[in-house]
C-alpha cells in the first residue's frame, strides 16, 4: 500500500511523448506503453519533478478544486499502476 510519506523517482527507461492532448509513456525496457489524459499527464508532471509523493500530492491539491480525500485517491490509484508498469520507483520515506 502507497503513502504519501514515499520517496518517489521516475525509471530511467521512461520515453515521454506528447500526442497532442494524450501523454504515453513507454518503457523501453519491457517494452510496454501507457497513455494518460489531461489530469494524468497533470500527475505525471507533477510526480515527475517531485522527491516524494506528499510533495507532487500538495502541488495537485494547489491546482485543483477538489475534494483532497478524492484526490488523494486517484493520485495513489495511478501511481500504483506507474509502479506496476515499472513506470515509478517508490521507496520508504
Amino acid at each position: 500500500m502507497l503513502i504519501l510519506t514515499q520517496k518517489v523517482a521516475v525509471n530511467k527507461d521512461i520515453l515521454v511523448q506528447d500526442l497532442g492532448g494524450e501523454l504515453v509513456l513507454l518503457n523501453l525496457e519491457s517494452e510496454e506503453y501507457f497513455g494518460l489524459d489531461d489530469v494524468g499527464n497533470a500527475m505525471w508532471s507533477c510526480l515527475k519533478e517531485a522527491d516524494s509523493l506528499q510533495t507532487a500530492y500538495d502541488r495537485l491539491l494547489d491546482r485543483y478544486d477538489v475534494n483532497p480525500e478524492e484526490l488523494k485517491q486517484d493520485f495513489l490509484n495511478l501511481v500504483a499502476k506507474f509502479v506496476e508498469h515499472d513506470l515509478v520507483e517508490v521507496t520508504a520515506a
